[in-house]
């Protein structure tokens, strides 16, 4: 159900994108990433873009227009003895980051052993509710 046109008659497919980010990271990583000289993962760190990905995924196809960039992950709780202090403050930075870019973010909660709380359910929510409310074509 196309519902933008332009003036040339062109019709365009409201886009969303939906990114879960520790997914995202893990598979490429093991996709791509490799190891260095000493076994230890080369990328290790999640440095994509994902306004740059979204975008570049809703043109994959002509006639598709980005309306919404949605970002989900856990970050890491800082225990006692600060471990996933690090961690927690990248993800920090990067999710302000990605905010003031215009994607919607969703924080959930990431355990010490890496299990993320919410984030699964929360694509799932919000993915149904855009449904429901028709504000996307493709997703």
């Amino acid at each position: 159900m196309a519902t933008d046109v332009t003036a040339g008659g062109v019709f365009f497919m409201r886009t969303i994108v939906f990114i879960d980010g520790q997914h995202l990271f893990h598979r490429a990583r093991r996709m791509w990433g490799g190891t260095d000289r000493n076994g230890g993962w080369r990328f290790r760190y999640p440095s994509y873009d994902a306004v740059s990905l979204a975008k570049g995924l809703a043109q994959l196809k002509p006639g598709r227009s980005l309306v919404e960039t949605r970002f989900y992950t856990g970050v890491p709780t800082v225990d006692s003895k600060g471990i996933a202090k690090s961690w927690r403050e990248f993800w920090l930075r990067k999710l302000d980051r990605m905010k003031s870019r215009g994607v919607i973010v969703y924080q959930g909660l990431a355990r010490p052993n890496r299990q993320e709380k919410g984030v699964d359910v929360s694509i799932a929510i919000d993915l149904v509710e855009a449904t429901y409310e028709k504000r996307y074509d493709i997703a």
